[in-house]
């Protein structure tokens, strides 16, 4: 099947346009596979005036972000929630695709204690849940903990600005000396401190956390050698995750 895409004028293609697309076999760029890597790149280079041909095996466009009903019920294929990264928000801004999202909480949870994160505070509440179940760990959890704090630190300069991908970096002169300018040493300074935290996870925390079952409490949510800054900044992108109304479904739909 040809998925539904815009042409360069930013209209949708229809149904009967794709089918009469079907017959010309002449074409600037195809794009294999319309996940939403190849919806991204087949927008673009529409926009930008090429003539792009998008081939997909499914019925449905969107790949892992993909949603379907069931009784009036929004199920999702395969993403569950999203993270903007510096990179959903702008990219929908550029694109002009409004998306009406709420908040995705994670609550983790032993046992039937659970916790919510909500805020930045929420750290300390996750603390307080481990050394309940890990009172003679106290210790070491304390220095886990301190660690994701300057974790989060490195997030929040990673993830400081906007992508300037999405800019007009000739014409959005203020965004070039006023936030790119200055964020890019502390950029260049915190790649620096997050190369050294680059083993897998659950052999970095071993040098802090005797405890086996504490270590895997704490890694559970990561695969086995996720690198331990990327799983320890998850506590930061908690408090970030999204879900579109109607479902992450909609995100494909709208492109």
């Amino acid at each position: 099947m040809i998925c539904p895409a815009r042409n360069p004028s930013g209209t949708r293609l229809t149904k009967s346009l794709t089918e009469e697309v079907m017959t010309d076999n002449h074409y600037d760029t195809i794009i294999v596979g319309a996940g939403i890597a190849g919806l991204t790149a087949t927008t673009y280079l529409a926009r930008s005036g090429r003539k792009v041909l998008l081939i997909e095996k499914n019925r449905e466009c969107g790949g892992l972000v993909n949603t379907f009903t069931r009784n009036g019920f929004h199920f999702d294929a395969g993403v569950r929630a999203l993270l903007d990264a510096g990179i959903i928000f702008p990219m929908l801004k550029d694109l002009g695709i409004h998306l009406e999202v709420v908040k995705s909480q994670v609550s983790p949870g032993i046992g039937n204690e659970i916790m919510h994160f909500e805020n930045p505070e929420s750290l300390s509440e996750y603390s307080d849940l481990l050394k309940k179940f890990y009172p003679e760990s106290d210790g070491e959890i304390d220095e886990v903990i301190g660690i994701i704090r300057k974790v989060i630190r490195h997030i929040d300069v990673l993830y400081g600005i906007e992508n300037s991908f999405f800019k007009d970096l000739k014409q959005d002169r203020g965004f070039i000396f006023k936030k790119l300018l200055p964020w890019l040493p502390r950029f260049i300074m915190t790649i620096r401190k997050i190369n050294g935290m680059n083993a897998p996870v659950k052999d970095y925390l071993k040098s802090i956390i005797k405890d086996n079952s504490l270590r895997d409490m704490i890694t559970q949510h990561f695969f086995k050698n996720t690198p331990s800054f990327f799983a320890l900044g998850y506590f930061s992108l908690y408090l970030e995750y999204f879900y579109p109304r109607g479902g992450v479904g909609r995100l494909t739909v709208q492109c």
